[in-house]
């Protein structure tokens, strides 16, 4: 690399004592290397084994800091508060197993830099775990991939990426294995570029792994399956409460509404008050038609502005629609002969498109709605 980086590490540990000398050993020469700066963070989990101690015999010659895990267990949480001690612009996380090759973060590096890429993934092609752990990545992968579209190995435990990205991110609801999703579903809906590294996945040869292959797998694929089912609840809710589906919708309720409004208050004055028709269709007609205009402002429009500027412009809409209401289904039965349903379809549906189309770009579009 023409300039090199300086790099923050972070790497979360549980009862790994016999994979951190290597594991240090590896990282230095590839870091010195590849790196103007670079430090190791080591987030311990409460281990009871002495993987504290291996790790604490480094940091008087290299750039190591080991911290004793705050708040809930898990390997999502020991990330999060290892990110936030990274003093450097580019985070690499990698598991403590050398199941992932330290020395793959070379290729990474010069590619996070030179392609301009926000995020790396180390995706695991070749995997020599135990078979029933490896068809269990891919079965989890494919499910990534069908429900949100990452074609990368999402749950892998070697990523390196910007440390700005984490400013546009929160992560109020991750688990103790679910930060991988999180991290790059967020990224890929905010437009960060993510990109892959093919790495061999070793076997693990000291130690016990710390995944489940059931429990694991069982939080990884409700916590995907709840996070899409929310983001597309959000989305719905979005589109009905601001998009044209929801106000459509709304503004159709608002109308049946108005017609049970107009025939109710015409029917009380008509049958028990004893008002001449017309009057009483003049007065039952009013009533609807403030009442449409509140409740298009409030409820179709979501206009929340207290204004009656526009309640006069509102009305000569429903007086013109009444008009046309009555063309439509004089032309549509005396001049081209249809049946009077199929009028009152036509009359409908033309009054609807008028009080709609009005009622969205100038009754209440937000501009001209004043207090």
């Amino acid at each position: 690399m023409a300039t090199k980086p300086a790099l923050s590490v972070v790497v979360p540990t549980l009862n790994e004592e016999q994979n951190i000398d290597e594991l240090i050993k590896r990282l230095q020469k590839v870091l010195s290397r590849v790196t103007y700066q670079y430090e190791i963070i080591f987030i311990d989990d409460q281990s009871t084994d002495n993987t504290v101690m291996e790790i604490q015999k480094y940091r008087a010659n290299l750039p190591i800091r080991v911290l004793r895990k705050v708040g809930e267990p898990g390997k999502s949480f020991s990330l999060l508060q290892g990110f936030g001690l990274c003093r450097y612009d580019f985070i690499a996380m990698i598991d403590a197993d050398l199941q992932y090759p330290p020395e793959i973060i070379s290729r990474m590096l010069k590619k996070l830099v030179q392609d301009n890429v926000d995020i790396i993934v180390g995706n695991r092609k070749i995997n020599q775990a135990q078979k029933l752990r490896g068809y269990g990545t891919k079965a989890i992968g494919l499910l990534h991939r069908f429900l949100f579209g990452l074609n990368f190995d999402v749950q892998s435990g070697l990523k390196l990426f910007r440390k700005q990205i984490l400013e546009s991110m929160e992560f109020h609801n991750v688990r103790p294995w679910t930060l991988d999703l999180d991290l790059l579903w967020q990224a890929k809906q905010i437009g960060y570029r993510i990109e892959s590294v093919d790495l061999t996945f070793s076997s693990r040869l000291y130690g016990e792994s710390k995944v489940s292959i059931f429990h694991t797998g069982l939080e990884i694929s409700s916590y995907a399956l709840k996070t899409r089912f929310t983001s597309i609840v959000t989305v719905a809710k979005r589109h009905y409460d601001y998009g044209w589906l929801g106000q459509i919708v709304r503004f159709s309720l608002v109308g049946v509404t108005n017609t049970g409004v107009d025939i109710s208050i015409y029917l009380l004055l008509t049958r028990f008050i004893g008002l001449q028709i017309i009057t009483a269709k003049a007065l039952s007609y009013s009533v609807a038609t403030l009442n449409s205009f509140i409740l298009n402002r409030r409820f179709t429009f979501r206009q929340s502005n207290t204004s009656t500027k526009m309640l006069v412009p509102f009305a000569l809409v429903s007086v013109v629609g009444l008009g046309l209401n009555s063309a439509t289904l004089y032309i549509a039965t005396s001049l081209w002969h249809f049946s009077d349903i199929f009028g009152l379809l036509l009359a409908t549906g033309a009054v609807f498109t008028w009080g709609f189309t009005v009622s969205k770009f100038y009754i209440f579009k937000p501009d001209t709605v004043t207090t």
